[in-house]
């Protein structure tokens, strides 16, 4: 029987790496390392750098310069662990293989993304398709697989395995192009909002869960997931949405959503965060692990960190680029 993940210790008498006071300081200190990275992929885009030019090249500087090798190294770890809880379901998946496609696939959805917002016309024509672009690379994927075993004549799991493999891409590279497309298109701030609320759902879950206690949502599969947990959850997304559309609205010049759509929002991203986190619960029970790694007591591994986003950050986009048509 497997112990649930740290990741889920939010209701009396659930079992935990750390102390309550630990894990908190612990997300402090993240959520700190994450506003410095959003910094950094700022000032990198408006700063002065000999050279940049105005073109495409100033387009890359000034739009995920930063945070696109950031994803990329946390997309490789990602799928190492991915390939570990692969491993431990008895399913043989290459990580070498995903990451070098994930990296690929990364790059040319984020040269996709600035081509199509910020300088079409200087760039080529196949950069500028980067939804073709993603569907040709995860066709390739399974015609390169099973051309290989194949040839090397290794047939036993071949179809699990190659699906599989495609999962982790879709799973994991994907939703992470869709903070890189967030970023491009609507700005440093516009992501922030998104990430923030994403995780304030999280936190509220868990110290309302942990207050709280109460019925369990999904026993099956996280068994310390709680009723209260998800209106804790609910209950800090909402007002954190709101609050974040009317001060970007204030002081920044991004077209923003205003606070009723932002509160619709805010709900949006609290339910998929959430069902992202159980979906992740759902892969380490088939695994019959804990945690995705142990990497951060309390926290277990980054695909435990990034659960939440991975489902949240192509809903966020896909929210915010119809949410103008519904309100206008």
């Amino acid at each position: 029987m497997t112990q649930p993940s740290s990741k889920d210790a939010g209701s009396p008498g659930a079992g935990r790496s750390s102390s309550v006071l630990s894990r908190t300081l612990k997300g402090l200190a993240l959520a700190g390392l994450i506003l410095t990275l959003l910094w950094m992929d700022h000032i990198a885009g408006t700063g002065p750098a000999p050279g940049r030019g105005s073109g495409v090249m100033g387009a890359f500087f000034a739009n995920g310069i930063v945070m696109v090798p950031v994803l990329m190294l946390v997309s490789a770890i990602a799928l190492k662990e991915y390939r570990d809880l692969a491993a431990g379901a008895g399913v043989e998946v290459s990580a070498r293989f995903m990451t070098t496609v994930g990296v690929l696939l990364l790059f040319l959805l984020w040269a996709g993304s600035i081509c199509r917002y910020r300088g079409p016309e200087q760039c080529p024509l196949f950069l500028r398709r980067s939804g073709l672009n993603a569907i040709m690379v995860l066709c390739i994927v399974p015609m390169a697989q099973l051309g290989w075993r194949s040839v090397r004549g290794r047939i036993n799991g071949s179809t699990v395995a190659v699906a599989a493999s495609l999962l982790g891409l879709v799973y994991i590279i994907l939703p992470l192009s869709f903070l890189v497309a967030l970023r491009v298109r609507w700005g440093v701030g516009v992501l922030f909002i998104v990430l923030l609320v994403c995780k304030l759902t999280d936190v509220g879950a868990y110290y309302f869960g942990k207050m709280i206690g109460g019925p369990r949502m999904a026993p099956a599969v996280s068994p310390n997931k709680t009723w209260a947990g998800v209106f804790g959850g609910v209950f800090v997304a909402v007002p954190a949405a709101v609050v974040g559309a009317l001060g970007l609205g204030r002081w920044s010049s991004v077209d923003f959503i205003g606070p009723p759509a932002a509160a619709v929002f805010g709900l949006t991203v609290a339910g998929v965060a959430m069902l992202g986190d159980l979906a992740e619960s759902l892969v380490k029970r088939d695994a019959g692990v804990k945690d995705s790694a142990h990497m951060i007591g309390g926290y277990g591994g980054v695909l435990d960190m990034i659960d939440d986003v991975l489902f949240v950050a192509p809903c966020a986009y896909l929210f915010l680029a119809v949410a103008p048509f519904l309100v206008g």
